[in-house]
């Protein structure tokens, strides 16, 4: 083949188009610029919502402490009252058969007995609850 000098050609191809394309990296580095602030106010973001939620449960965790101190303040006022109760019980049923109290009074005081009982009962079911809920937040697997 014969060679065409580059003009000759530009002149027999003056139809077909040329271009260039040039990239400037500057603009790049806004990009960068942008990704890296980016980045930063999701890391701040994230920061903030992990400390929250910490916050969240910590005072969770410091309601359930005090929820299972009151349940144990309960539990063992139940347990005198029940105490106190038995003993008034056994005095009203003395005086009963021997009949220095009517029928009327015995049941009232057997009723009562059997109230404190019962308040024992919840209270000692309110106090294991509230141990297993702090046993949770500890780690500790529930078991029962």
């Amino acid at each position: 083949g014969e060679d065409i000098a580059f003009s000759d050609q530009l002149k027999n191809n003056g139809r077909s188009s040329l271009g260039l394309t040039l990239g400037i990296p500057i603009f790049n580095r806004f990009q960068v610029k942008y990704g890296i602030s980016n980045a930063t106010l999701q890391i701040a973001d994230y920061q903030y919502r992990l400390q929250t939620v910490s916050n969240t449960l910590r005072k969770e965790i410091e309601q359930a402490y005090t929820n299972a101190l009151a349940s144990l303040n309960r539990y063992i006022s139940s347990e005198k009252a029940v105490v106190s109760m038995e003993e008034a019980f056994r005095y009203v049923e003395e005086k009963f058969n021997v009949g220095m109290v009517n029928s009327v009074d015995y049941n009232l005081q057997k009723n009562q007995l059997t109230v404190a009982q019962s308040q024992l009962l919840q209270a000692k079911y309110e106090y294991i609850f509230r141990t297993k809920i702090l046993d949770f937040y500890n780690g500790i697997p529930i078991e029962l």
